[in-house]
C-alpha cells in the first residue's frame, strides 16, 4: 500500500508538472513574424528608415553576404572581421545616415565606401525586408484608429483596411503628414481608379493621419449593378436581394460616369425600362442606348440624390389561352416557341393555330413560329377558335332557329292585343 501512495503521487506530480508545462508553452508561444513580400520597387522613389533590413553582397577578391539594419537613429553599421581569401585577417567598420535617403543614394554610397577600403570587389545592395510605419485613419470610417503598415502600402490600403461606411467620399480625403512645416495632401481614389496616376494615391510615411469626410454629394444605384465594390455596397432595406450602392456624386456626372466607375450593370438589366427617382418624380431613361450606342442626348446629367433604378429583366415566359396548362415557365436562353407550348401542356382542340401571336416586353407582336426564339418576359396568346367542328354549326344554326321561333312567337301572342 505505501508503495502504491508513493506511485500515485509520483504520477499526480508528472501530471502537474506537464500541465503547468502545456501552459508555460501557451503563454510564451509567439506567433512567426510576417514578412512582406516585397514588390518590385523604385530605387529612386523608397526612402529608407528606422526598421528597414539591407543585403550588402560582395563578389570578386572576396564573396561576402551581409545584413544591414537602419538603426533607430537612421545609420547603418558596415563591419567586417574575420574575412577569408584575399583580404583574410582584414577588418572594417564605417557608419552610413540613411535616414530619408533613397534606396539608390544609399547603395551608391555603400558601394563607394565598400570599394575604396576593399578594392577589386563588386557591391551590390538590395532591399531585404521594408520596415512597419504607423498610420491612423479617422472620419467617415467604421474602424477609425492606428495601423501598422509600410511605405510600400498607399492611402488607399490604410482606409480600406478601416473600412469607409456608405456615404464616404473617396474624392476628397486628406493626409496631414508630419514635415516641417506639416503638410496636407488632397488624395482623389476616384481618380486614381480611373487613371491609375499614382499622384492621386500616394504612398504612407510614418505618422500619417488619414482624414475621410462624408461625401458632399451622392447618387443611389439600385437594382442590378454589377458586382458593387466593398466600398460604399449596401443592402437595400427589406430586400436582400436586391444590390444598392451609394455613390459620390462629381461636377459634370451623367448617367454613363457612374456606371462606368462602379462596375456597370449586369446580363439581366432590363436597359429599356431603367429610370430615375428625382424629387419623387420618375425619369424614364434608356439605358441600351446611353450603353451601347454612346447617345449622348440619353445621358443625362445627375443630380445629388438622385436614385436610379435598374429593373431585372423577367426571366419567365407566359402561356395563355388554348393551352392544357396556361401559366409561366422559367426562361432557357436559345429555346424556341413551340418549346414553351409543350411546357403548357399543347394546344387544346379548339386553339387557333393560325392567329397566335407573341408579344414582347417592348410592346412588338410578332407571328408565332415554332421555331421563333422567345426572350424573356415574352407572352405567348394562343386565342379560341370560333367556328371549327359540325357540332358547332348545328348547335349555331338550332340556336338562331329557336331565337326566330321564340321571336315569331312572341310576335303572335302579344301582337294582336
Amino acid at each position: 500500500m505505501k508503495m502504491l501512495g508513493i506511485l500515485l503521487l509520483f504520477l499526480v506530480n508528472q501530471l502537474e508538472q506537464s500541465s503547468l508545462l502545456s501552459e508555460a508553452s501557451e503563454v510564451t508561444e509567439v506567433a512567426p513574424s510576417e514578412e512582406m513580400a516585397i514588390p518590385y520597387i523604385d530605387p529612386h522613389a523608397y526612402y529608407l528608415g528606422p526598421g528597414d533590413k539591407l543585403l550588402l553582397v560582395l563578389k570578386g577578391k572576396m564573396n561576402f553576404l551581409y545584413t544591414l539594419y537602419v538603426n533607430p537613429n537612421g545609420f547603418c553599421i558596415l563591419k567586417f572581421g574575420s574575412i577569408h581569401g584575399t583580404y583574410s585577417g582584414y577588418s572594417w567598420i564605417d557608419t552610413v545616415f540613411v535616414l530619408g535617403k533613397s534606396l539608390y543614394e544609399v547603395s551608391q554610397e555603400i558601394a563607394h565606401r565598400v570599394s575604396r577600403a576593399l578594392p577589386g570587389v563588386d557591391v551590390s545592395v538590395f532591399l531585404h525586408r521594408v520596415r512597419n510605419i504607423r498610420v491612423y485613419v479617422i472620419g467617415d470610417v467604421k474602424h477609425p484608429g492606428e495601423y501598422i503598415l509600410t511605405p510600400l502600402h498607399r492611402v488607399s490600403d490604410a482606409v480600406n483596411r478601416a473600412t469607409p461606411r456608405e456615404n464616404a467620399s473617396k474624392a476628397n480625403i486628406k493626409v496631414l503628414r508630419k514635415t516641417s512645416p506639416n503638410q496636407e495632401i488632397k488624395v482623389d481614389l476616384l481618380r486614381y481608379e480611373e487613371t491609375g496616376d499614382p499622384n492621386y494615391n500616394p504612398f504612407l510615411k510614418e505618422g500619417d493621419v488619414i482624414i475621410v469626410p462624408q461625401a458632399e454629394r451622392w447618387v443611389k444605384l439600385w437594382g442590378e449593378i454589377c458586382t458593387p465594390r466593398t466600398y460604399g455596397a449596401v443592402t437595400a432595406p427589406g430586400q436582400p436581394s436586391v444590390k444598392t450602392m451609394i455613390c459620390e456624386l462629381l461636377p459634370g456626372d451623367r448617367i454613363s460616369d457612374i456606371l462606368e466607375r462602379e462596375g456597370g450593370v449586369t446580363p439581366w438589366a432590363d436597359l429599356e425600362n431603367a429610370y430615375i427617382l428625382r424629387g419623387g418624380h420618375k425619369i424614364n431613361v434608356d439605358l441600351r442606348r446611353i450603353i451601347l450606342y454612346r447617345d449622348t442626348a440619353a445621358d443625362m446629367k445627375l443630380e445629388h440624390g438622385d436614385i436610379i433604378v435598374i429593373p431585372s429583366i423577367p426571366r419567365k415566359v407566359c402561356v395563355i389561352g388554348e393551352v392544357k396548362n396556361p401559366g409561366s415557365f422559367d426562361y432557357i436562353t436559345g429555346s424556341r416557341a413551340e418549346y414553351y407550348i409543350g411546357l403548357a401542356g399543347g394546344f387544346t382542340p379548339r386553339a387557333d393555330r393560325g392567329k397566335i401571336r407573341v408579344k414582347r416586353r417592348n410592346g412588338e407582336v410578332l407571328k408565332y413560329r415554332p421555331d421563333l426564339e422567345v426572350e424573356p418576359g415574352d407572352i405567348i396568346e394562343v386565342p379560341r377558335v370560333l367556328l371549327k367542328f359540325w357540332e358547332d354549326y348545328v348547335y349555331l344554326t338550332a340556336t338562331v332557329i329557336g331565337m326566330t321561333a321564340t321571336y315569331f312567337w312572341i310576335q303572335e301572342k302579344f301582337g294582336q292585343r
